[in-house]
């Protein structure tokens, strides 16, 4: 056990304290993840399954036993999510244009307008501005 975090909460609480020694022994195994690699699948299954479980356990741990590794994965992690947004953001705002594409087309259906007439421009021109938005986001 290198852990000072699982250390002190074993001083703290014992081994009948919250989860009792089922807790603590989750935690022993996530220490041992962390330092040394799940070795294959079962115990990489286990490792995530660990680490949602006790994802604060986890930060802490992996934070006083690797810091420069835990940074690097805690940024990864904060680049995945705003891409994970943009992407959210991107898809509604081109739904937002189809919709409005849509009911524009069906609310002129009847009018004798061409196609080219100003109904198509004004579905461009709202086309334009998501794209001239979407690109300020990116």
């Amino acid at each position: 056990m290198k852990s000072e975090f699982i250390k002190n909460l074993i001083k703290e609480r014992g081994l009948k304290g919250k989860g009792g020694r089922g807790y603590i022994h989750d935690l022993l195994r996530l220490e041992e993840y962390i330092l040394n690699g799940p070795r294959g699948f079962a115990s990489g299954m286990h490792y995530h399954i660990l680490k949602g479980k006790y994802r604060r356990e986890w930060e802490a741990i992996y934070r006083e036993l690797k810091p420069k590794e835990f940074e690097e994965i805690m940024q990864r992690e904060r680049e995945e999510e705003r891409k994970r947004k943009q992407e959210k953001e991107r898809r509604r705002r081109e739904e937002i244009i189809r919709q409005l594409k849509k009911e524009w087309l069906e609310k002129n259906a009847g009018t004798n307008l061409p196609p080219d007439a100003f109904g198509w421009e004004f579905v461009d021109f709202l086309e334009r501005i998501a794209k001239k938005e979407m690109a300020l986001v990116d």
